[in-house]
């Protein structure tokens, strides 16, 4: 039996159609998406409408608790800053009311209890917290946000990096982003699950995509024109497979206020700081 994961497609339908494409030849007897249907590419609508297509269970990621709860009228602090976040406003205003109540009700966890394996544990980011992620290879910091699982197999994603690490009673798993990777490769990541002697054998798959495509939507649909800097952090997110964006909202925390005012030359000011993906300002881990 094979059980396939796919996580973080963050509105990238070349991504997601590639990664399809991939999953035909191998064949999986289950599919399960672990969160983060939405936002930062502009196929929302089209990433929600394959995903219902084919039936595949999902558990809710931060991006679809965001977008799918977000009081409109008076939206929580920080979200409600359309400089400070113009993708998840750019999604809110094109994202339909039905795919807006299907990211609503999506489950924060589930459980694949099959035969042919041990049971797993599905989550986003960490159980109880999708806003938070495992740290590749650091056992005892991730034994701690593990703590009170009791299946033999805990599948998060919200880092966008695949990841296996053994504890003593527990493999964590992560199978990386499908639409926007932070490993360094920027293709399309994905896993699969194969059941071999009361247990799960890992195959991290990597898969090609245009992501000139991505590029393309990112200037013919708007998104760009409204998401200005940001947007390009977005697109080198894409271009590279390095968390430019999401290090950049983490270092915007202890900023000033005359920067969140000007995106603008917030983003200059940090690329200034960080030139490079060698130096970050955040931790492995932390929210995206």
């Amino acid at each position: 039996m094979k059980i396939a994961i796919l996580a973080d497609i963050h509105g990238n339908l070349p991504a997601l159609e590639s990664v399809m494409a991939d999953m035909e030849n191998e064949a999986p007897d289950l599919v399960y998406v672990a969160g983060d249907l939405v936002n930062r590419c502009p196929w929302s609508n089209e990433v929600i409408a394959r995903v219902r297509e084919q039936h595949w269970p999902v558990v809710q990621g931060n991006h679809d608790l965001i977008v799918g709860t977000l009081d409109l009228a008076q939206p929580a602090h920080p979200f409600g800053n359309r400089a400070r976040f113009p993708d998840l406003w750019w999604t809110l205003d094109h994202i339909s009311t039905d795919d807006r109540a299907y990211l609503a009700e999506l489950p924060p966890t589930l459980l694949i209890d099959v035969p042919a394996g041990p049971p797993i544990r599905l989550v986003h980011g960490i159980p109880g917290d999708p806003f938070v992620g495992f740290e590749p290879g650091a056992t005892e910091a991730n034994r701690t946000k593990a703590a009170g699982v009791s299946e033999p197999y805990l599948i998060a994603a919200h880092t966008h990096r695949p990841m296996h690490e053994t504890m003593k009673h527990l493999q964590i798993l992560n199978p990386g982003g499908v639409g926007i990777s932070h490993n360094g490769d920027p293709r399309a990541h994905y896993l699969i699950l194969h059941a071999q002697n009361n247990a799960w054998i890992p195959d991290f798959r990597v898969v090609e995509y245009p992501r000139a495509a991505v590029r393309a939507a990112f200037y013919s649909t708007g998104f760009m024109d409204y998401a200005g800097p940001m947007g390009e952090l977005h697109l080198r997110t894409v271009a590279t497979g390095h968390a430019w964006a999401s290090d950049f909202n983490f270092w915007m925390r202890d900023q000033p206020p005359a920067l969140h005012d000007d995106i603008g030359a917030a983003v200059a000011t940090y690329l200034q700081t960080f030139p490079d993906e060698k130096r970050w300002a955040f931790p492995v881990g932390t929210g995206v």
